[in-house]
C-alpha cells in the first residue's frame, strides 16, 4: 500500500509536491555479497527505490483515470479517489555520500546537488499545473 496514494483520498489536498533523495536512475553496482553489511545495504537501496518508483507510478495511474476537475470517483476500482496534480523533485542519481564516514564538505555538496535538482525541476515546469490552481 502506497503512502502517497492517501493524498488522492484526502478531500483537503489540492495538489501534491513530492521530494525524495533517492535517484530515479538506478545503475547496477558491484557488491561484495560475502560482506553481509554491504549486501544488506544494497538490498535496502533496491527495496526503497522500488517503493518510491511504485508510489509515483500509482499516483500517475490515479491521475490518468480520475476526472481532471478533481471530483471524487464514485464507482469502479478508483472509488473515493480524485485527481490531484503532482510535482516531483527527484535527483537522477543517488546521493554520493558514505553514510558511515562523511564530513561538512560532503553535506554541503549534497545540499547543493539537491538545490540544483529542485531548480532544474522548476525550470522544466513540473509545477505549472500546481501553480495554476486557484487559491
Amino acid at each position: 500500500m502506497s503512502p502517497l496514494k492517501y493524498a488522492f483520498l484526502d478531500k483537503k489536498v489540492n495538489a501534491v509536491v513530492a521530494i525524495t533523495c533517492q535517484g530515479s536512475d538506478f545503475p547496477p553496482v558491484s557488491v561484495n555479497y560475502e560482506n553481509l553489511v554491504t549486501y544488506a545495504d544494497r538490498l535496502m537501496d533496491i527495496i526503497v527505490n522500488g517503493i518510491i518508483t511504485n508510489d509515483f507510478e500509482w499516483a500517475d495511474y490515479i491521475n490518468f483515470y480520475c476526472p481532471k476537475n478533481g471530483s471524487v470517483v464514485t464507482e469502479g476500482p478508483l472509488t473515493g479517489y480524485r485527481y490531484a496534480p503532482i510535482g516531483q523533485i527527484r535527483p537522477k542519481r543517488e546521493p554520493d555520500i558514505d553514510l558511515e564516514n562523511f564530513n561538512r564538505d560532503d553535506i554541503r555538496k549534497q545540499i547543493e546537488y539537491g538545490q540544483n535538482t529542485a531548480q532544474q525541476a522548476l525550470k522544466e515546469g513540473i509545477f505549472q499545473e500546481i501553480l495554476a490552481l486557484p487559491d
